[in-house]
């Protein structure tokens, strides 16, 4: 049998340490409006990366355009290239987050 109380303190500890590593979490949110990628990197919990640099890649891979970010996160960029692009945004210290449009 379980002992509720050992089990509540060991969720509660694995909790703990869990959520300062989401706390720097980078995400990043773009979408296309005509020939236009719009789009905002942000950190779970509060923050914007100001001067991240975001890397868009063509299907095979290539580099085709590079962006950074301003004081809010947010970018505009018009790529030279079809879909699907690569989107990775690199805001230093490890924290990097990608997507696909």
């Amino acid at each position: 049998m379980i002992r509720p109380r050992p089990l509540l303190l060991a969720l509660a500890v694995l909790a703990a340490l869990l959520t300062p590593a989401e706390a720097h979490r980078l995400r990043l949110f773009a979408t296309v409006t005509g020939d236009q990628i719009t789009g905002r990197a942000f950190f779970v919990g509060g923050g914007r990366p100001n001067g991240a640099t975001i890397t868009v890649r063509d299907a095979g891979g290539r580099v085709i355009a590079t962006v950074t970010t301003d004081a809010d996160g947010a970018f505009t960029l018009r790529p030279d290239g079809p879909p699907p692009l690569t989107l990775t945004v690199d805001a230093g210290d490890g924290h990097t987050a990608t997507t696909t449009l």
